[in-house]
């Protein structure tokens, strides 16, 4: 079977996509590499949110290391609807991650896992994010990696180590 990858869709206004004719063509199916929609009609997609394009994604890698009985902050700027994943992976200890707003407010939180811990939400608003990588267990210490993926996020400054 023949595919036909659509790899970038934009809309301007939320509007109906004709999507490629299909019925004259050894292309039986479409393969979008990633989209959300309300319906799929015989030939055409009916979008019910801007569709982006993979390559516009974000990812931020950050290595750290966590001294026993402290944690690291790492600050970032997101816009309100993010959707957004970060993952710490931690080499010695089993890391807990929290993510707090401008406010102070913890609005996500890992729970305690082996080695990983992941955080996955929609940015509640658009401003400064604090993300907190500490031990579950309050002598826990070790070397670590920080992933942080979204399409529009930006993080301005490197952790800090903090009591």
């Amino acid at each position: 079977m023949k595919f036909l990858t659509i790899t970038t869709l934009s809309f301007l206004s939320l509007t109906t996509l004709t999507a490629p004719t299909l019925s004259h063509s050894p292309l039986r199916s479409v393969i979008l590499d990633s989209a959300t929609f309300d319906s799929v009609n015989q030939d055409r997609l009916i979008a019910d949110i801007t569709v982006r394009d993979r390559s516009d994604l974000v990812s931020i890698e950050e290595q750290g290391s966590l001294s026993p009985s402290t944690y690291q902050s790492h600050i970032f700027q997101g816009v309100e609807g993010e959707d957004i994943d970060i993952e710490v992976t931690g080499r010695q200890f089993r890391p807990l991650i929290e993510l707090y707003d401008a406010d102070g407010q913890l609005v996500g939180s890992s729970e305690a896992a082996r080695r990983v811990a992941v955080i996955e939400l929609d940015l509640p608003t658009t401003g400064q994010y604090t993300l907190v990588v500490k031990g579950t267990q309050g002598n826990d210490g070790g070397d670590y990696q920080l992933v942080v993926e979204g399409y529009d996020i930006r993080m301005p400054s490197a952790s800090s180590p903090s009591n």
